[in-house]
C-alpha cells in the first residue's frame, strides 16, 4: 500500500530548482554532479583540491628498531642507501617482491608475500629465520621491509622474536607498537601468529 502525504500528490516537479552536488574524493579532488532534465547525470572535475584536504606524500623513513640488530620499515628506507648505512644495515629481508635496489652493498633475501588474510605467511617463517640468523651470527644488522611496514614485515619480525626469545605475541606486539604505532598485521596473519604462539607453547 502506498501512503501519500497531503499536498505531495499534486506537487508540480517542474517547480524544483536544479542543483549541483559537490563530491570530494579521497585524494582531495572535487567533482560537481548535476542531474539533467532527461534524468542523466553530468559530472565535471574541478582542478583544485578541496580546502583542508592535505595529501601526505612524505616518505616514511622510520626504521623501527625492536632489537639492537633488527629493524622493520616501509619500502622507503630500502631505497635510501645513506639511511641504511647510517643504521649499520648489512642484510635486507624484502617481503614485498620489490626490486633490490643496492645488490652490491647489502645481502638480500627477496620474497613475494601477499598482504591478504588467506596468504600462508607462516610457510616462510623458517626460511626468513634462517636468513636473519645467518646475518646476526656474522655480526650483521637486518632490515625487514614490505610496502608500508605495517603487516607483512611486522608479522615476520614478531614471529622471529617469539621463536628466538620465547616471548608471547601480545607482549612483543605491544612493545613494537610503542615504537611504530601503525603496525597492524591483517586478521589472517594475526590468526597465524596466534597459532604459531600455540605451537611454541608460549
Amino acid at each position: 500500500m502506498t501512503v501519500q502525504m497531503p499536498g505531495i500528490a499534486g506537487f508540480d516537479k517542474s517547480l524544483l530548482q536544479k542543483t549541483e552536488t559537490k563530491i570530494t574524493a579521497a585524494d582531495g579532488k572535487v567533482f560537481l554532479e548535476r542531474k539533467e532534465s532527461n534524468g542523466s547525470y553530468i559530472k565535471s572535475v574541478q582542478d583544485q583540491l578541496s580546502p583542508g584536504m592535505v595529501i601526505d606524500n612524505k616518505p616514511d623513513l622510520q626504521m623501527a628498531q625492536l632489537r639492537h640488530s633488527l629493524f622493520v620499515s616501509s619500502q622507503d628506507p630500502a631505497v635510501d642507501k645513506g639511511l641504511l648505512h647510517k643504521h649499520g644495515v648489512t642484510h635486507i629481508l624484502n617481503v614485498a617482491g620489490l626490486p633490490n635496489f643496492f645488490p652490491n652493498d647489502f645481502q638480500y633475501m627477496s620474497l613475494m608475500l601477499y598482504d591478504t588474510p588467506e596468504f600462508k605467511i607462516c610457510d616462510v617463517f623458517q626460511d626468513c629465520f634462517s636468513f636473519i640468523n645467518t646475518a646476526l651470527d656474522n655480526g650483521g644488522k637486518v632490515l625487514i621491509h614490505c610496502n608500508a611496514g605495517v603487516s607483512r614485515s611486522v608479522t615476520i619480525l614478531l614471529a622471529y622474536i617469539m621463536s628466538t626469545e620465547r616471548v608471547g605475541l601480545s607482549k612483543i606486539y605491544n612493545e613494537l607498537k610503542q615504537i611504530r604505532p601503525q603496525v597492524r598485521p591483517n586478521d589472517g596473519f594475526m590468526k597465524q601468529l596466534k597459532e604459531f604462539e600455540t605451537s611454541l607453547n608460549l
